[in-house]
């Protein structure tokens, strides 16, 4: 659990300064690779669901390309 002081602080309107989206990608960047729903670090983080897919969403994307590469290699490999 992210402590308190690691939280973004009180949501406000509008769109967040870039200091502060830093410091909530990285946060939300912490829990790539964990097995939890995006459901529950949002509610762990007190972010918005679409933020936290916002961020994660690339992510694992570039894994499962990377692990796609991987894998037709081998199958060419086989050939």
């Amino acid at each position: 659990m992210i402590a308190r002081s690691e939280k973004p602080g009180p949501l406000k309107r509008g769109r967040p300064t870039k200091k502060e989206q830093k410091k909530i990608k990285s946060i939300i960047e912490s829990y790539y690779g964990k097995s939890m729903k995006y459901e529950e670090i949002a509610e762990e983080t007190g972010l918005n669901i679409k933020t936290i897919w916002k961020y994660l969403s690339p992510l694992y994307k570039a894994a499962r390309e990377e692990m796609d590469k991987k894998f037709m290699e081998k199958l060419r490999k086989k050939r």
